[in-house]
Order: C-alpha cells, then structure tokens, then sequence
C-alpha cells in the first residue's frame, strides 16, 4: 500500500512540482522500496514533459531516464553490499 501511495505522489509531482523535486522523491524511494523500478517510468515521463526538442545534454536525448537506471543498478548494489534493504 505503501508503494502505491508512492506512485500516486510521483505521479503528481511530475505534473505540479519543478523537476528537482520530484528527482529528490525518486532518489528516496530507490532507498526505501526494493526494485523500485517504476522510478525508470517516472524518469521517462519527466523526459517527455520537461525536455525540449532539439536540446540534449551531452548528445543523449533522455538522459534524465539514462541516469535513473544506472542509479537502480547501482543502488541495487549498494543495497545487497551494505546491507540497506527495506
């Protein structure tokens, strides 16, 4: 129930507040669900809404979802290694 109301903010967030907060939220939930891959989607769809077309960073045209996954791989890793695992 937990990760539903999750999604429910996220998802809200993504529509009402800038995009650094929402990005915070997903960095905490990341820490605080197991496999919280629905932070890839949310990533995806902060993509679509806030980037304009034509400007990239560094060439890569979602690189704000590029990032979220390598953030989930190494945060499964940190998780398993250290012993953090909600």
């Amino acid at each position: 129930m937990k990760r539903v109301f999750a999604n429910l903010f996220l998802f809200l967030s993504v529509l009402v507040f800038p995009w650094y907060v929402t990005v915070s939220a997903l960095v905490i939930f990341i820490f605080l669900f197991r496999n919280f891959y629905e932070a890839a989607f949310f990533s995806f769809l902060l993509d679509v809404v806030y980037s304009t077309p034509g400007t990239y960073f560094l060439g890569v045209p979602f690189i704000l979802t590029l990032a979220s996954f390598v953030f989930l791989i190494l945060a499964s890793f940190l998780k398993r290694h250290l012993l953090l695992r909600a």
